[in-house]
């Protein structure tokens, strides 16, 4: 009896093992795909099983819209930080014009796994969610390279920065 047991544990643990490994093989190829999303400044959009991506210059083509906000923390002193973008409900029009009418959330993730979902009425709320670039007249960086980058939605209405998204790779309408 004591022998079965122990060979039930070893299938287990070997079943196991190969669950953790099948899922690590199968997130390598996710890993290297946002990689290459920073990389190549490219941001996915993503509506009703369509996704298109957009390059730094083709968000460029859009109007620009330079932001003030205050970035508040319980630890620190208040900073004023600008900031360079467009308004998040630009970007998605300019892609997909029928797309937030329809949707009940926008979802931005992030190359490290981070999502954040908005309202569409959030999204659709002028001077509030912002895709930015730029800081201080400086492109946003990579995080490799120790930015914030190179996308990042800036929730103006949002006291403390807790609902923005640094190292932005995706964002779908829903």
């Amino acid at each position: 009896m004591k022998e079965l047991k122990s060979k039930q544990i070893y299938w287990i643990m070997g079943l196991f093992a190969i669950i953790i490994i099948s899922l690590v093989i199968t997130n390598i190829g996710g890993i290297e795909e946002e990689r290459e999303l920073l990389r190549e400044r490219i941001l996915r959009v993503s509506f009703a099983g369509e996704a298109v991506d957009l390059t730094l210059d083709e968000i460029l083509d859009l109007k620009a819209t330079n932001i003030r906000t205050i970035r508040r923390s319980s630890t620190a002193e208040d900073t004023e930080i600008f900031f360079t973008g467009v308004p998040l409900y630009e970007v998605l029009n300019h892609v997909f014009p029928e797309a937030l009418a329809e949707a009940e959330r926008v979802t931005a993730r992030a190359a490290d796994g981070y999502t954040i979902a908005y309202t569409s009425d959030e999204v659709l709320e002028e001077n509030n969610i912002y895709l930015v670039y730029a800081r201080e007249g400086e492109w946003l960086e990579p995080r490799e390279e120790g930015g914030d980058g190179p996308f990042m939605t800036v929730v103006l209405q949002d006291e403390f920065a807790m609902r923005w998204c640094k190292y932005l790779t995706r964002v779908t309408v829903e």
